[in-house]
């Protein structure tokens, strides 16, 4: 079973420097859980088959550091298998609930108190990584987890100090104050009877902010604008007269489809990526070949089964995009299949009036789309959030937030 305590060990290993250790140990932990499984998620488990095939067939050529981190994301999947084809029970409800905040607000601490002494601590080995072996510690994967990140130097139009939080990138740490943020604003009832005072909430939204803000990762900042109004119209729902909603529901969409092909969407963009270009140019040059090689593919059904790395590119193929890396190691089963699990946890979400779950369906879906969901961060936990809001008995995380 996935607690509250289960994920408030990611920050133990996090501050050991052994991090990227923590999604195998909550395997061993989900082993533990001894229910039967009463459902089959079809759709998350040809997500996983595909990708335990693809990294079977590359095992034989692949380097030893490309099939640890493809497995430890494999194991990523794994759990979640476990977790969404078992009932939601309440303990496991709250426990993923709060363990995520728990770690955003760890998180946002952290990155407040680094921001301040800067640029002391930064760089800094965690303990336990001095012990890894040089070719372990000098993989840029496990070096991500293994210093101290949550103040670095980046270029942003002039020289900015962003954060990677404890998730080893920025845009990881950004989408994960984004989320504790969605919770204190939209699920007062996961929280603490000492943290569900306006005042306090407020508070703790600034303290997450700052880590927003610092992560400068404008995909976290439109995921969270996007989710929070996904939220607010699912609440909405509830409260207005069915026809009412609908009539409204469809004004708006009409009144977007009439106005966005009149705004100057391109010199916005133009503009907003001057600030950093080099973020769009890597991912454009990483999109490229990734869909070259989806379709040069011996088959479009088997992916690579690692990513693998190209000189002259800043990440790997496969990279940056949750829906391109599906279809690049897994196959184009994979991605579609991820596909077909967002669309339908959000058809139930939305059907059950569960707001932040459809809110979090949101989330990730955009998020999807230049980033990755893998071992990288806990976002994939949301999943499992959102499948204990809409599972029919009992409706777990809806009665735990209070209704959201």
């Amino acid at each position: 079973m996935i607690n509250r305590r289960a994920i408030d060990s990611y920050a133990i290993f996090w501050l050991l420097g052994i991090a990227f250790l923590w999604w195998p140990f909550l395997l061993v932990v989900s082993l533990s859980d001894r229910r039967p499984a009463t459902r089959r998620p079809l759709a998350l488990l040809i997500t996983t088959a595909c990708l335990a095939v693809s990294l079977l067939l590359a095992g034989v050529n692949a380097s030893p550091s490309r099939l640890v981190g493809a497995f430890i994301n494999l194991t990523v999947w794994i759990i979640l298998c476990r977790c969404l084809s078992r009932e939601a029970n309440r303990v496991e409800g709250e426990g993923v609930v709060r363990g995520l905040l728990d770690l955003a607000l760890f998180q946002g601490v952290l990155v407040v108190g680094a921001r301040v002494v800067y640029p002391s601590l930064s760089g800094d080995t965690l303990p336990l990584a001095r012990l890894l072996p040089s070719s372990l510690a000098g993989d840029a994967n496990v070096a991500a987890f293994s210093t101290v990140r949550l103040a670095i130097p980046d270029y942003y139009d002039g020289v900015v100090i962003r954060t990677a939080g404890i998730f080893a990138n920025p845009t990881w740490a950004g989408a994960f104050a984004a989320v504790g943020i969605l919770i204190l604003l939209f699920a007062p009832g996961s929280l603490s009877p000492s943290l569900r005072r306006p005042t306090v909430r407020a508070a703790l939204v600034v303290l997450l902010g700052i880590t927003l803000y610092y992560s400068y990762a404008r995909i976290d900042v439109l995921g969270l604008l996007v989710a929070s109004v996904a939220v607010v119209a699912v609440k909405a729902r509830r409260i207005i007269h069915p026809s009412l909603w609908m009539a409204s529901a469809f004004t708006t969409a009409g009144a977007l489809v009439a106005v966005l092909p009149l705004l100057p969407f391109s010199s916005w963009l133009a503009d907003l990526n001057s600030h950093r270009e080099g973020s769009l140019v890597a991912r454009v040059d990483i999109y490229g070949p990734t869909l070259r090689g989806v379709s040069l593919a011996a088959t479009p059904l088997l992916g690579a089964g690692t990513k693998d790395r190209v000189e002259g590119l800043v990440a790997s193929l496969g990279t940056h995009s949750t829906y391109l890396g599906l279809a690049y190691r897994g196959g184009v089963l994979a991605a579609v299949a991820f596909v077909v699990l967002l669309v339908a946890l959000g058809a139930r979400s939305f059907k059950r009036n569960a707001s932040l779950a459809f809110g979090f369906v949101c989330f990730l879906a955009l998020f999807s789309i230049t980033d990755d969901i893998d071992a990288g961060h806990l976002l994939p936990l949301l999943l499992i959030v959102i499948h204990g809001s809409t599972t029919p008995e009992p409706p777990v995380v809806e009665e735990l937030l209070g209704g959201a």
